[in-house]
C-alpha cells in the first residue's frame, strides 16, 4: 500500500497554523518507525523551504520535492485546485492523505482512497468575524472547499470529541469519523527554580483571544499593584497589545516574542509563575500539554476542547471575563499552586506520537472502523 502524503504547503513560520505543521512533521516522523511493519510505503510531496526539516529523523519515508514551494495565498490555491491533481499522477498511490483536511480539486481522475485529518472547524467561526469584503470571500472559499474534503474523503481523522462534533453538525457526516488525539512533543526542560514571570500564548487571530490575555492581565495588575509579575506574550507584539489597553503602565511590564525556538519556548514554559492559553476555539491545542511538562501553572479558557484535553491539570476560567482571569493569575501565583506531579505524567502519556502513528495507521487500514465510541453526552451539551 502505498500513501502520498501532501506536505506541500505546509511551512514553519509560514500560514495560520503552527498546529499543523507540527501535527504533520511529528506524525510522519513516528509513521516512518512503523509504516514498514504494516507493509505501507509513505511518500511526501514537500517542497525546498520544508523538505529538510519534514525528512530529519524520517529515514523510513521516502520526500518528493516539487518546487521552491508556495511564495504567496494565490500559489497554494494554484496547487489546492489544479497543481496537486499533477503531482499525484506524477508520482502515483493507492491513498492520498492530507495533514491539514483539504482534499485538492481533480485528483479523482488518478486516485479513489482519500485520507484527510480535519483538525478543527474555526473557519467556520470566523465566518462570524470577516472583517472586510475580502475576508469574507477568502472564509467562503476555505469552508467550503474544507466541507467538500470532509464528504469527499473515505476517513476524515479528528483530534477530539469536540472537534469530531464540529465536523458532524457543519458537514451532515456521521460515519468514517476517527478521533485520534495528537502527541506531544517530549520537553528536554526542569521546572526553574525562580519564577519571575507570567507567560502567555497567543496572537493578534481574533480566537487566540489576546484581548483576553490583555484585559485578564491589566484586572491583575490593579489587583496586587506593584508586586504584579511582568508578562510574556508569545506570537503577538506589543502593537498588538496596545489595542487592547491605554494603560501605559500596564504595557510597561508587557514583553513581546515571535518566533521563539522549541528551547527558548521550554524555558519560557519552566520560568513561569503561570502560563495562560485563553483562546476562543481550539481543535486540541498543544501549549498547555507542553507547559504540564515543564511544571507550569495552567490557566486555560473554559472551552471543550480544554476540558476534553486537559481533564483536572489546570485552572479554567471564563475566557471574556477579565476580573476572573485577573484573579486567577493572582490566585495561582501566591499559592504556587501545582497538579500532583504522578497525575500529570499519567495524563501525559495517553498524549504520544508513537500512539497516534499507531492509531493513525490502524484506521488508514479499517481496523478502527465501527470501534469508535459515540461522543459523551457533556461535550454535546457544550459543543
Amino acid at each position: 500500500m502505498r500513501v502520498l502524503v501532501d506536505c506541500y504547503d505546509l511551512i514553519r513560520g509560514r500560514g495560520l497554523s503552527t498546529g499543523i505543521f507540527n501535527y504533520a512533521v511529528h506524525l510522519t516522523r513516528a509513521l516512518a518507525c512503523i509504516a514498514e511493519a504494516h507493509g505501507i510505503e509513505i511518500t511526501l510531496i514537500c517542497n525546498e523551504q520544508n523538505a529538510e526539516e519534514f525528512s530529519v529523523g524520517a529515514s523510513g519515508l521516502h520526500v518528493e520535492v516539487v518546487d521552491q514551494g508556495p511564495r504567496n495565498k494565490i500559489e497554494k490555491v494554484g496547487w489546492d485546485i489544479r497543481r496537486a491533481a499533477r503531482a499525484l499522477r506524477a508520482f502515483g498511490a493507492d491513498t492520498y492523505f492530507s495533514p491539514r483536511g483539504f482534499v485538492p480539486l481533480g485528483i479523482d481522475r488518478y486516485i479513489d482512497d482519500v485520507v484527510i485529518t480535519v483538525h478543527d472547524m474555526i473557519p467556520f467561526y470566523y465566518s462570524r468575524h470577516c472583517a472586510s469584503a475580502l475576508a469574507t470571500i477568502e472564509n467562503r472559499y476555505v469552508t467550503t472547499r474544507l466541507i467538500q474534503s470532509v464528504k469527499r474523503a473515505r476517513l476524515v481523522v479528528t483530534v477530539s470529541e469536540c472537534s469530531a462534533l464540529a465536523i458532524k453538525s457543519f458537514s451532515g457526516r456521521t460515519e468514517g469519523i476517527e478521533v485520534i488525539h495528537n502527541g506531544v512533543r517530549k520537553l528536554d526542560v526542569a521546572p526553574a527554580s525562580s519564577k519571575p514571570h507570567i507567560f502567555a500564548m497567543a496572537s493578534a487571530l481574533r480566537h487566540k483571544n489576546l484581548d483576553g490575555v490583555v484585559r485578564g492581565y491589566s484586572a491583575y495588575v490593579r489587583l496586587v499593584g506593584e508586586s504584579a509579575l511582568p508578562l510574556t506574550v508569545c506570537g503577538a507584539t506589543l502593537n498588538d497589545c496596545a489595542r487592547w489597553t491605554d494603560d501605559h503602565k500596564v504595557l510597561a511590564k508587557v514583553r513581546c516574542l515571535i518566533g521563539v525556538s522549541d528551547e527558548e519556548l521550554d524555558q519560557l514554559y519552566a520560568s513561569c509563575a503561570a502560563f495562560l492559553f485563553l483562546s476562543r476555539v481550539e481543535g486540541f491545542g498543544f501549549p498547555p500539554l507542553e507547559a504540564l511538562q515543564a511544571g507550569a501553572s495552567v490557566i486555560a479558557s473554559d472551552i471543550p476542547a480544554h476540558r476534553e484535553i486537559l481533564g483536572t491539570m489546570c485552572e479554567f476560567v471564563d475566557a471574556e471575563d477579565s476580573a476572573a482571569i485577573g484573579l486567577a493569575i493572582a490566585v495561582t501565583v501566591a499559592s504556587a499552586r501545582r497538579t500532583a506531579r504522578t497525575s500529570v505524567d499519567a495524563i501525559l502519556a495517553q498524549y504520544s506520537w508513537q500512539n497516534c502513528a499507531q492509531r493513525f495507521l490502524r484506521a488508514l487500514k479499517g481496523d478502527l472502523r465501527g470501534v469508535h465510541t459515540p461522543c459523551d453526552a457533556r461535550f454535546n451539551s457544550e459543543a
